[in-house]
């Protein structure tokens, strides 16, 4: 069953989904315009979309699905160039707002992901949701990749362990294995020692030393 928005029924979409055989039931949605499971979906046509952008009540809207979906699509619904060039919006500005919107998360609640997508019509929007509806209804969200386990290299697992220290990357990391060997020696090392390392200095030599010896402060 699909979740109707009442406001959606003026758009002419409900009716269209009936036909293609989609059930929907159309109700007052506190947030989005569609609701298929746990998915939420809101609709704006491109007029629509710049103008919540400019007065700020989209940013809003974005809060409400990702605070309440853990997953939710915003549709963008109409042709791109006609409405940019009317609002003189530049294009990158326009292709910027939607990338923004599918990084926002609310920090509370489900703190969701949001996909922004763009269709041309509103016949566009209908498939678009039967196809949601039909992927949810049939349980074929999960696609897993066979993983073939790659063996493990020891010396890139040391790199990879140095290099999480402060202010050591891949580069460092590789020179202080070179010269104290294992992770034994580079820890037990002092801070003259540390100092001769290319790359390393006094400064940080100083700031590594006092990390390894650092004690762990309990509560």
């Amino acid at each position: 069953m699909v979740l109707v928005d009442i406001r959606e029924k003026r758009s002419g979409i409900p009716a269209m989904l009936r036909r293609m055989g989609v059930p929907i039931e159309l109700k007052e949605l506190p947030v989005a315009d569609y609701v298929i499971g746990n998915v939420g979906v809101e609709r704006k046509t491109v007029e629509d979309y710049l103008q919540s952008k400019f007065s700020g009540r989209l940013d809003r809207q974005l809060y409400d699905l990702s605070r309440n979906f853990e997953l939710s699509y915003l549709v963008i619904e109409g042709f791109v160039t006609e409405a940019l060039m009317e609002h003189k919006v530049p294009r990158f500005a326009y292709v910027s707002s939607l990338v923004g919107s599918s990084l926002k998360r609310a920090p509370d609640g489900k703190q969701g992901q949001i996909i922004t997508v763009n269709v041309d019509t509103k016949y566009d929007t209908a498939l678009f949701i039967q196809a949601l509806y039909k992927k949810i209804s049939e349980n074929d969200l999960v696609r897993l990749p066979k993983l073939v386990k790659a063996k493990a290299n020891p010396n890139e697992l040391l790199i990879y362990i140095v290099s999480s220290f402060p202010d050591i990357g891949e580069k460092r990391a590789t020179d202080l294995l070179k010269k104290f060997k294992t992770i034994r020696n580079l820890v037990n090392a002092t801070e003259d020692e540390l100092a001769k390392v290319k790359g390393i200095g006094k400064k940080l030599a100083s700031k590594l030393y006092q990390f390894f010896n650092k004690k762990f402060e309990v509560g």
